[in-house]
């Protein structure tokens, strides 16, 4: 009853946002002019609507995360001190984010539901920034965040808390990605490559900042890297 009230609760925040917007955009399109009392009457009103939306903001309650999210959470910020992921896990957990789950014309229903949400959410994953979508990948097995094993809701909460935090991209987690790059079947996969770039580029920053390193100049013209020495080029080269 609680979560029914509150959905129509938004649904009434959603019209009575519309309706603003509209009568905002009356005024733009307004041929007489208003009267002093009816503008003063008409800001007088939007002020009270800013006090209010203002009221609404500072109450409404943060999400408290369940004891299970909180600890899955905590689990993948350990992974960032003691990172034990063996490359060939490592590997097998990017296959699974950049080609998605293998489809087969023998699967059921329910097969077939399951692994479409799973691709919605390697989709997901992969959306984040790269530093983080790596972070995601060490820190959790495939198993772990599988549709039939994490909510929904757990899982969009871990998605939000990763991506609000800064995670450093270091280069030797670089070799690896561009190591994985020239092996199938990430060796076809454009958005791999593109990722790896991505994360690249990261990296890059991270270290001209501390070290004045420069960007390498064969990872951005090839799906694999391992050079250690960089010669300048311009980033998006």
């Amino acid at each position: 009853m609680v979560l029914r009230n509150m959905a129509r609760d938004l649904n009434d925040l959603v019209a009575i946002t519309r309706t603003i917007e509209s009568i905002g955009d009356r005024f733009q399109t307004l041929d007489k002019r208003l009267t002093i009392s009816q503008t003063k009457a008409y800001q007088r009103q939007a002020i009270e609507l800013v006090r209010a939306a203002h009221h609404l903001f500072q109450t409404i309650p943060n999400y408290q995360p369940t004891e299970n999210e909180a600890k899955l959470y905590d689990q993948a910020r350990l992974s960032l001190e003691n990172n034990q992921v063996v490359l060939s896990a490592l590997r097998k957990r990017l296959i699974l984010i950049f080609k998605g789950p293998e489809t087969s014309s023998f699967d059921s229903d329910k097969a077939k539901a399951r692994k479409l949400r799973l691709t919605e959410r390697c989709n997901t994953i992969r959306n984040m920034e790269p530093e983080v979508v790596l972070w995601w990948v060490k820190a959790y097995p495939t198993s772990v965040w599988e549709v039939s094993q994490m909510s929904d809701r757990t899982f969009d909460y871990l998605v939000d808390k990763m991506s609000s935090q800064r995670v450093q991209a270091l280069h030797s987690d670089h070799d690896n990605l561009c190591a994985f790059a020239s092996e199938g079947p990430l060796d076809s996969c454009e958005e791999y490559r593109n990722f790896t770039q991505a994360f690249h580029a990261a990296a890059y920053r991270l270290a001209q900042s501390s070290t004045g390193k420069e960007i390498c100049d064969t990872c951005s013209r090839s799906n694999s890297c391992t050079n250690r020495f960089w010669t300048p080029i311009a980033l998006g080269q």
